[in-house]
């Protein structure tokens, strides 16, 4: 009974969710400052992403990340959207992170460079436009 259930509630989502895992940077829409997450899955209506720092359910944010065809890849397909927080998972240990799963509502693509923003040390621009 249960396997059904989760078989059941996995044919209700939007879309097909896609094992996904890249730097991310987000902000809450009155923050001024990013914040670092990493991508879990990514879907073509949402993200589910994990945090040190989260913001709360219903709280509008806005993400940012790089899609490379490889690991080897120096460019890829930016990704900027904007989205609302719909679920968050708090970490059930010490070594585990919290899961935020937003729902896009806008989004943008455009060419993207792995070095315009160092994701895994800085959360700040480096030299590119808003």
């Amino acid at each position: 009974m249960q396997r059904q259930l989760l078989n059941d509630e996995h044919e209700l989502r939007r879309s097909k969710r896609f094992p996904i895992e890249a730097p991310l940077r987000y902000r809450v829409s009155c923050d001024e400052d990013w914040r670092r997450a990493r991508t879990e899955n990514i879907s073509s209506t949402g993200v589910l992403f994990r945090c040190e720092q989260y913001a709360g359910r219903g709280a509008h944010v806005e993400l940012n990340f790089l899609l490379l065809s490889s690991a080897t890849d120096e460019a890829g397909l930016e990704v900027a959207c904007e989205g609302d927080i719909v679920r968050m998972d708090l970490p059930l240990g010490e070594d585990e992170l919290a899961a935020l799963a937003v729902n896009i509502t806008t989004y943008r693509l455009g060419p993207g460079k792995t070095g315009r923003w160092d994701l895994d040390n800085s959360a700040s621009r480096s030299g590119a436009d808003e």
